[in-house]
């Protein structure tokens, strides 16, 4: 555990790399473990919630948005947007429909 804690506070220290420590916050909950690592969770969403927001992916900025919302942080939606090109609208019209 002293490994997760380590990695959790590291993300929170340099926040450069907040992509990563948003995909380790977002593992460690879904298995539900975070329950281990509230004060370290805790303090990282409150440097993510500081630090603005700079992503280029879509899928960062969805990730994001949720972690910040459950978090009960004030995340507006008018927050992120993000141009698509043909490729990520077409991409996000399939995964909606589920179609292959």
């Amino acid at each position: 555990m002293t490994k997760v804690h380590c990695m959790i506070q590291g993300y929170t220290s340099s926040k450069i790399h907040l992509s990563h420590g948003m995909k380790i916050v977002d593992a460690i909950e879904r298995l539900g473990v975070g329950y281990h690592f509230h004060e370290e969770i805790g303090m990282f969403m409150r440097v993510l919630n500081d630090t603005p927001a700079r992503e280029n992916d879509m899928a960062e900025a969805a990730l994001r948005f949720r972690l910040l919302r459950q978090h009960h942080y004030n995340a507006p939606s008018g927050t992120y947007t993000h141009e698509l090109n043909s490729s990520e609208l077409n991409l996000a019209k399939k995964s909606f429909w589920n179609v292959s």
